[in-house]
């Protein structure tokens, strides 16, 4: 048997603190969780009848409620568009170059893509969202709260409210959101934007409306102007999205 030497013991009395070390750490750190875990246990106890944390839970309850009855009615619209884009060499060259060279027109078509939201208004399928969303749409798909996917045609379109109607056709009725009365809205009242962008299921942002009869904004009389304004966040692809009290 080999007799340990100086630095031997050393080291093996040094391994033995770490390890004593780390059994009186991980002791020390659950006492002072569970303690921690009862502190917090007694400051909820203590807080949890309060009137005003009980007002406090009614409304997120409220927030909930709008939530699960709007959510299967708001749709993601995604579109396939024809745009004309202008030859970027005419700029250097002329328009009259291609024309007499190679006879190519200076417009050309491209196709692009385009995501935005919607709010079934009909259990027939009838779906509201915004012009801007569908303009110069050559193909239309609908995707609904329970990823169901169908082609939809734009019933009616208008630019200067930029408002658009579409239609789906299913088998079944949809649940439809019901449209309130804006002119009952007042200002600082509660404002949930919900949208469905990218697929990527919905979106909740909440805020309060901050005025009504907003006109100017669009900097051309010949459009309607009579918005209201909210200071929730609308995310982008949320165009065409519900704005629900």
């Amino acid at each position: 048997m080999k007799k340990l030497n100086n630095r031997s013991i050393l080291m093996i009395t040094a391994l033995a603190g770490i390890i004593l070390g780390m059994i009186f750490a991980t002791i020390s750190f659950y006492e002072g969780f569970k303690s921690g875990k009862n502190l917090f246990s007694f400051a909820t106890s203590k807080i949890k009848d309060e009137p005003s944390v009980l007002k406090a839970i009614e409304i997120q309850n409220a927030f909930r409620l709008v939530v699960k009855t709007i959510k299967p009615t708001v749709v993601n619209i995604s579109i396939e568009a024809k745009v004309q884009s202008r030859n970027p060499f005419s700029d250097y060259f002329g328009d009259d170059f291609f024309d007499h060279f190679f006879g190519s027109p200076q417009q050309r078509e491209r196709v692009v893509k385009a995501l935005g939201s919607g709010v079934i208004i009909d259990k027939d399928g009838y779906i509201l969202s915004n012009h801007h969303v569908v303009q110069n749409a050559s193909k239309i798909k609908i995707t609904l709260s329970n990823g169901e996917e169908y082609k939809a045609k734009i019933i009616g379109s208008d630019s200067r409210s930029d408002l658009a109607l579409l239609k789906i056709d299913t088998e079944n009725d949809l649940e439809a959101a019901p449209l309130g009365d804006s002119n009952d809205l007042e200002i600082g009242d509660w404002a949930i934007a919900i949208g469905n962008p990218f697929g990527l299921n919905h979106t909740f942002t909440i805020g309060i409306i901050s005025a009504k009869g907003r006109s100017g904004i669009m900097g051309d009389s010949s459009k309607y102007e009579n918005y209201i304004q909210t200071d929730a966040a609308i995310n982008k692809g949320n165009s065409g999205g519900p704005l629900v009290n």
